[in-house]
């Protein structure tokens, strides 16, 4: 009989009964997966009967008087009822119901495939042959079939970590003398990914890391491999250095870098895994400084690990600087030669562990092979007093030249710009809503605002970006002073952690002040605003990583001030003698000069160190054609705590109205008709002189791109 072929989706019940006088052998071919049961039944002796179900069964075998049941797949046949049946064998079943009765004397052969009993979160199997069908012993342990017989799952309860130790097991609740002692042991594994790990180590030429568990057994041999994701890199081993049955401690066999690792613990039964980030907290330069009487000795201050500082070494723009002094939080190194004058990069090696930070020092004088060795060589010999006389038209009038060539200025006036301009009574805008340095001279208004934090990689690309959008403050004023204090919200911010904290303070007097700035003493002119601005708790992503702050104003494209019938163009942004970094920001707007003095080092935990300030961007304003919006970048060093204290001043520029620049032409005129020839020359030279002054002008933008190229490529 062959149903194989057939199909009978809504059969439940299928019957048969050789008729008399049949050959004795019944085949059933049966296909049918939703067959429920099935019957055969025979009033003839002898009768066999050879059923094969092609598909997995689990309905019931019903036979009658029939003397043999074969299946070659028990899978396929696991359940019997043999009742009245004259059968005398019963197939590897799960479920027996017959009134059989057991031969006297008879023994079942059992084997088990191993007595030993892995357990993972007390679950196990056992394998042999007339393993039984399964039993419960309430409270200790459950034994359920996978394959009658042949397979059982075990579930043993309340089983406790340890090395490997006897069980006894009952196969049957009806024969106790089938029992057989296991060796079981706990190999399970889970990490504990609800509880926050302990951060990762960062050890002299290795990294330590800390697995925490549910569920382990520190009696069971594992290792544990660590993998970087990013770089797909080899596995690295890890060395259990300790353990217990909820943690383990490993170490790395060599040295490995920032970055996310898988982190797998395995044993030969089961394995596990968890994601772990590693951070290089060291080496960390976070200030960089030297003695201007001894520039060839520089001081580094930072984290430089707790291992002992081995194999550490120092370079400053490739060149060795042997150290005389290192321990965890500062060096001491000395350079053969003088350096040479403009900007020097560090790179530092401890543990093998790398660190570099470009432009973190500048040194303004240098030695032989310097930038500027010698700028006097083949030139005629200069007279300061006379350069300053002819520059500045003996200080604009507001001050003498002194034999040095410096403008000693009337009281009032500014010697920054030779005393052109008069520092101006003022009060300022205090904005309670932000940080904002601004201005208003007779309606003519200047503002200076703080746009982001940003925290950049070794190449000087953005990690992170952190607005300065909110702000709370809170202002005291005085009959002299003037104190508003900012604190940035960065509550609900997912762009920093909790510790973080941005500070900014704008303070105001009408009288010259004397401030303390790390080592230095600043002084800050009359109606002067100071902005101080104070990072802490900044949590970087690496130890290459430094800071940023981002500042916002609005420029002039072309600006002018004439003083004795001559023009002088004002160069809005003004850079260092190297043109590395800014100094100063000046806008004129009518009569009012508005000054930004930049200094050009910040405080790094406490510490002076070289801090660059760079043109970021210069782009058109939306407001006219004859303003450009300049983004301006004061870099930091990565510190807990950061500080920079640029200031601003409102400035009067004083015309000189004693001269009449009419009769100063027309006489120009009269002497170029009276001299001829030589009048020729004097008028095309003043002539080329108000064309330099345009062309000055209308090469403005092109040299601001340039400097702002240059600032970029530093």
């Amino acid at each position: 009989m062959d149903l194989q072929s057939k199909s009978f989706p809504k059969l439940f019940d299928f019957s048969t009964s050789p008729f008399v006088g049949a050959c004795g052998v019944v085949n059933v071919n049966i296909n049918v997966p939703t067959l429920g049961q099935m019957s055969i039944s025979s009033r003839i002796t002898g009768t066999s009967f050879y059923v094969n179900f092609q598909t997995p069964y689990s309905g019931k075998l019903l036979t009658n008087y029939g003397n043999n049941v074969y299946n070659p797949d028990v899978s396929h046949f696991p359940n019997l009822t043999a009742l009245n049946t004259l059968i005398s064998s019963i197939p590897d079943v799960s479920i027996i119901s017959t009134n059989l009765t057991v031969p006297p004397g008879f023994t079942c052969n059992i084997q088990f495939a191993s007595m030993d009993l892995p357990l993972i979160n007390g679950f196990g199997i056992i394998k042999g042959t007339n393993v039984g069908w399964g039993y419960t012993l309430t409270g200790s342990y459950a034994l359920t079939p996978i394959i009658p017989n042949q397979i059982l799952s075990v579930n043993i309860k309340n089983l406790l970590v340890g090395p490997k130790k006897p069980y006894t097991l009952q196969l049957n609740g009806n024969t106790p003398q089938y029992s057989y002692p296991f060796n079981v042991i706990e190999v399970g594994i889970i990490i504990n990914k609800n509880v926050q790990p302990l951060p990762p180590i960062q050890l002299s030429f290795k990294a330590g890391f800390n697995v925490t568990f549910t569920l382990f057994n520190p009696f069971v041999q594992h290792i544990v491999t660590v993998v970087d994701q990013l770089s797909s890199s080899s596995n690295i081993s890890c060395t259990i250095k300790s353990n217990s049955t909820n943690w383990l401690y490993c170490e790395t066999t060599r040295p490995i870098q920032t970055g996310v690792y898988n982190i797998s613990v395995q044993n030969v039964y089961n394995s596990q895994s968890t994601m772990m980030t590693f951070t290089e907290t060291y080496p960390l330069g976070t200030a960089f400084s030297y003695d201007s009487s001894d520039p060839q000795t520089i001081y580094i201050y930072g984290d430089f690990g707790a291992n002992g500082q081995q194999n550490a070494s120092v370079q400053l723009n490739q060149t060795n600087c042997n150290i005389t002094s290192i321990n965890q939080t500062s060096i001491i190194c000395k350079l053969d030669v003088l350096p040479p004058k403009g900007l020097a990069s560090v790179h530092i090696s401890i543990d093998s562990y790398n660190f570099t930070r470009l432009n973190a020092i500048l040194f303004t004088s240098g030695g032989g092979g310097g930038i500027n060795s010698s700028d006097s060589q083949g030139s005629e010999e200069s007279n300061p007093l006379k350069d300053c006389i002819v520059n500045t038209s003996n200080c604009f009038g507001h001050g003498q030249c002194d034999e040095n060539g410096v403008c000693q200025c009337d009281t009032g006036f500014n010697p920054l710009d030779n005393c052109l301009t008069e520092f101006k009574n003022s009060t300022p805008i205090i904005d309670p809503t932000k940080p904002t340095t601004s201005f208003d001279i007779d309606g003519v208004d200047f503002k200076f605002e703080i746009v982001s934090v940003q925290e950049l990689d070794l190449d000087e690309s953005i990690v992170k970006e952190l607005p300065s959008d909110i702000w709370q403050s809170t202002i005291n004023s005085t009959l002299e002073l003037t104190v508003a204090q900012y604190k940035l919200n960065t509550t609900n911010s997912t762009i920093v952690g909790p510790e973080t904290e941005v500070t900014a303070t704008i303070s105001f007097s009408s009288l010259s002040r004397t401030v303390d700035f790390g080592l230095r003493q600043i002084v800050i002119d009359p109606n002067a605003i100071k902005l101080a601005v104070n990072i802490s708790g900044w949590d970087f992503e690496s130890n290459l990583s430094y800071l940023r702050v981002v500042f916002r104003t609005e420029i002039n494209n072309d600006q002018s001030f004439a003083y004795d019938c001559e023009d002088y163009n004002v160069d809005s942004l003004s850079f260092d003698s190297l043109n590395t970094s800014l100094q100063y920001l000046r806008v004129i707007k009518g009569d009012a000069q508005f000054n930004g003095r930049f200094i050009d080092y910040s405080l790094a935990n406490g510490r002076p160190t070289y801090s660059r300030v760079q043109l970021i961007s210069l782009t058109p304003s939306s407001n006219d054609d004859d303003t450009s919006v300049a983004t301006i970048g004061v870099l930091l060093s990565q510190c807990q705590e950061c500080l920079l204290d640029p200031d601003f001043t409102p400035l009067l520029i004083n015309k000189d109205e004693s001269k009449s620049c009419d009769k100063k032409v027309n006489w120009r005129l009269i002497v170029g008709v009276v001299v001829g020839g030589t009048a020729a020359i004097a008028l095309a030279t003043a002539t080329g002189l108000q064309i330099r002054r345009k062309r000055i002008e209308r090469r403005f933008n092109a040299k601001m791109k340039s400097k702002l190229a240059n600032m970029n490529k530093q």
